[in-house]
């Protein structure tokens, strides 16, 4: 669960602002550091005040208290070159009856649901959004989502539903990564 594809974004077009979906602990920081190297901001995007504290202490970092699909809409005179995409958890079958009772309950407080089809409903409009507001050259990771069987032709996971939206869009599969596109637990497009 979770990977570091985050790190792509040092394929990202210069100067181009770059997204974060989901405030984590190891992207945030090292996306921030990114955007201040180039000059440019990471808004990250969370419903959840206390991930945003990860984001607090980076000059470049621009902490959003929100819904990714509810912020993105207005904002569409941004462009952005890079989006992490790690929102909305995925239910992974295999989650320790702890751990997901956790993330259930944190959901619940923030009055959301914590279900498939709810991260890829989520993930669909904000890849909605987003698609306007790439700049060629972007790059855009879903965390959590890959082929079928780990290589299959079938999406599973966060992207399940906005990748092929993205692809119709105009996007391609980004080949340029280790193994493959969806082979590490993660799908990374590119606007030609």
């Amino acid at each position: 669960m979770g990977s570091d594809a985050y790190l792509l974004v040092d394929r990202a077009p210069s100067g181009a602002l770059l997204l974060e979906v989901g405030t984590g602990r190891w992207s945030t920081p090292q996306l921030a550091r990114f955007a201040e190297a180039r000059g440019t901001a990471l808004f990250t995007v969370d419903p959840n005040s206390q991930a945003l504290l990860w984001a607090a202490e980076f000059r470049a970092a621009v902490p959003v208290l929100a819904r990714a699909e509810a912020w993105l809409p207005p904002m569409r005179y941004l462009a952005f070159g890079f989006a992490w995409l790690d929102g909305s958890d995925w239910p992974y079958p295999d989650l320790l009856p702890g751990y997901e009772r956790d993330v259930r309950l944190r959901y619940e407080e923030l009055g959301l649901e914590y279900s498939a089809e709810a991260s890829a409903a989520s993930h669909l409009a904000i890849a909605r959004a987003l698609a306007p507001m790439l700049v060629p050259g972007a790059v855009v990771v879903f965390d959590d989502t890959w082929f079928g069987d780990w290589g299959g032709p079938d999406l599973d996971g966060k992207g399940r539903d906005a990748v092929p939206y993205l692809l119709g869009q105009g996007l391609a599969l980004f080949d340029d990564v280790p193994d493959g596109p969806g082979h590490q637990g993660y799908v990374a497009l590119v606007v030609p």
